[in-house]
């Protein structure tokens, strides 16, 4: 795969994870799950690994 068509991928999944992150109508926990695979994503392919990812909301989490 050339690596200019797996950045284009990479990209698409990266906006998909921000858009379930900043959907408040999703549950939280889902967000928060999206927040980890994104952050994932980031340091699987990037040369910077300190990145962190941090939802902030008005609902709690609930077991």
């Amino acid at each position: 795969m050339a690596k200019s068509k797996k950045k284009t991928d990479i990209e698409q999944v990266k906006k998909f994870w921000h858009q379930v992150m900043d959907d408040d109508e999703i549950n939280i926990q889902h967000r928060l799950k999206a927040s980890e695979l994104c952050l994932k994503l980031n340091q699987e392919n990037s040369e910077a690994t300190d990145q962190v990812v941090i939802i902030c909301g008005e609902k709690e989490i609930q077991d």
